[in-house]
């Protein structure tokens, strides 16, 4: 993707270090709002506990939550932790699931993030992933994100399925879980008006 953006970009760690330090160095009237960054794997996590005030996961296994924020200690009571959450809530629980296999499928597409999966135990989901991209044929990919994987990284389905997923996030960890609403009849907007 930065290849095709003409975008040549660092080391992730070291580039996020390099801004927080630029801003925060900036001449300016009165405090920073809380920096907050957007965080993945552990070595970010570690990052986001020692120069920010707060995370951001996004499409991150819920399963894997905990865990991750054990390996990340250090945090203030005040610090920000929070898991943006794509989201459907339908009746129709197959179509709300295609739905959400194809809202994450640009994700699925990313190395980083197939990464990150394989680590939290979504390993022959990833690797079949990989494979069909290898192959050229991305028609299969959205078969091959297995219930199990989809479950853990997204929410949907009728109303109460979904709030009882919600308040398997609050336990997992994150202090404000995002929810990220789609709409079997139009996107995130027309989710937003229809869920909320």
């Amino acid at each position: 993707m930065n290849d095709r953006l003409g975008i040549s970009g660092g080391g992730p760690l070291a580039d996020t270090r390099r801004f927080v330090e630029a801003l925060q160095s900036q001449k300016r009237v009165g405090d920073l709002p809380p920096i907050v960054l957007a965080a993945m794997r552990d070595q970010m996590c570690a990052l986001s506990v020692e120069i920010s005030q707060g995370m951001v996961f996004a499409n991150a296994a819920r399963s894997a939550f905990p865990g991750t924020l054990e390996r990340c200690p250090g945090r203030s009571a005040e610090f920000f932790i929070g898991g943006m959450i794509p989201t459907c809530i339908s009746d129709d629980r197959d179509a709300a699931a295609a739905l959400m296999r194809k809202t994450v499928s640009m994700e699925v597409g990313l190395p980083n993030y197939r990464n990150y999966w394989k680590q939290c135990g979504y390993l022959p989901e990833m690797e079949a992933i990989e494979a069909a991209q290898a192959a050229g044929d991305h028609g299969p990919v959205p078969a091959l994100m297995s219930e199990r994987w989809l479950g853990d990284c997204t929410l949907y389905g009728p109303v109460d399925e979904v709030r009882h997923g919600l308040d398997e996030w609050f336990a997992a960890g994150p202090s404000t879980p995002i929810l990220v609403p789609s709409s079997l009849n139009g996107g995130t907007a027309n989710g937003v008006r229809r869920n909320v």
